[in-house]
């Protein structure tokens, strides 16, 4: 077996897979420095110059040699690619037929309904027409069809600013709570609850964008339990296999799911560090029916990680630090808007958490300026 790990940021899950002790290959957009010194990394940027696509990823898979294929962000929305790897090689993950179900919001919503799920009011309209109902219902967002990590969300105040929308978007109610994630390995037989992150979203550039979790999420025993079954029922009714993630708006202790995301997510290296588990193991098992238990310990204390992203065109120019993550090569452009790099952080409390990473963030961000 080897494996290829495929998707935008492969970092994470190729460290898991050294762990694990797995012959491997990765294909991303970045070629981070910490990655390409534990595998043998294709990205975009170095090794391809092209753009930051999905599709010029997937090209590239010819490239390199492999025989199971493991994917991650990006490609729940391209089940049409994922089709071709079916044919090409061994999936472990969702097949391209439960992505389609999964990802057809009408279905979607159709069935948290049927189950008695609870969920934000939502629908798939026109551009123009979401464009009308965002000016009636204030509290309603725009999000596009093929969604992931907050981009191009839009709410009752960015709408002024006439973004171009495209021809068919969700509109869904927007819920005030604690943004969360529950991440739960589904096999042949069963499945099982790993555990619940809080997600870290917005910075200074974008409200909704996604840019990191703490393990675990901050909440009582009882709503851990709610979770927990609810998680556990969304994945059984769509039969998904592996490990998946389901967003829920965590409202007056009420898990309200917003989506799911049918793959490997960036929860996944807080939830290994907080519960001494080894994801990619467990998922590749899961897929294969090679999973006989799954073992999480008990944390103790929180863990976090926070991807940064920068405010100016700027230069990375920092030596290597033993909580950065996502490294860049030394002297690299990085444009406004994109990700530097991500810092792990961790504390007894959530707030000690928070604190570790707010301070890391800030050594990086005053290096970077000096």
């Amino acid at each position: 077996m080897r494996l290829l790990l495929i998707a935008p940021s492969t970092r994470a899950m190729a460290e898991s897979a050294y762990r694990a002790g797995y012959d491997f290959v990765s294909m991303d957009f970045y070629g981070d420095v910490d990655q390409r010194e534990i595998c043998r990394n294709y990205s975009l940027s170095h090794d391809f110059h092209e753009e930051h696509t999905i599709d010029n990823l997937f090209k590239h898979r010819r490239d390199v040699r492999y025989t199971h294929v493991v994917y991650g962000s990006g490609f729940e929305n391209r089940p049409e690619l994922v089709e071709i790897f079916e044919k090409e090689s061994i999936l472990l993950g969702n097949s391209s037929k439960i992505l389609r179900k999964v990802r057809d919001w009408d279905v979607f919503f159709e069935t948290l309904r049927r189950i008695g799920i609870p969920h934000p009011e939502s629908k798939v309209v026109k551009g123009d027409e979401a464009r009308a109902l965002l000016s009636e219902n204030p509290s309603m967002v725009i999000k596009p069809i093929k969604s992931g990590g907050g981009h191009a969300i839009y709410d009752r105040s960015i709408l002024d600013e006439e973004p171009e929308l495209d021809d068919e978007v969700l509109v869904q109610e927007f819920v005030r709570g604690v943004p969360a994630s529950a991440t739960v390995l589904a096999t042949k037989d069963g499945c099982y609850f790993i555990g619940a992150t809080e997600q870290l979203i917005g910075d200074g550039q974008n409200k909704y964008r996604y840019v990191g979790n703490i393990a675990p999420l901050y909440a009582r025993r009882e709503v851990m339990e709610q979770i927990a079954r609810l998680s556990i029922k969304i994945v059984e009714a769509f039969k998904l296999r592996g490990s998946n993630t389901v967003d829920f708006i965590l409202s007056g202790g009420v898990p309200v799911v917003t989506e799911v995301n049918p793959r490997l997510t960036g929860a996944m290296e807080v939830l290994e560090r907080a519960f001494k588990i080894n994801l990619i193991d467990l998922h590749v098992k899961a897929c294969m029916d090679d999973l006989r238990d799954v073992d999480v310990m008990p944390s103790r204390g929180f863990q976090g990680k926070k991807i940064l992203f920068a405010d100016d065109d700027l230069q990375f120019r920092l030596d290597s630090l033993a909580f950065v993550k996502d490294v860049p090569r030394y002297g690299e452009k990085i444009a406004k808007g994109s990700p530097i790099c991500t810092v792990l952080g961790s504390g007894n409390t959530r707030r000690e958490c928070i604190k570790d990473l707010e301070r890391k963030e800030t050594i990086i961000r005053r290096g970077l300026i000096q």
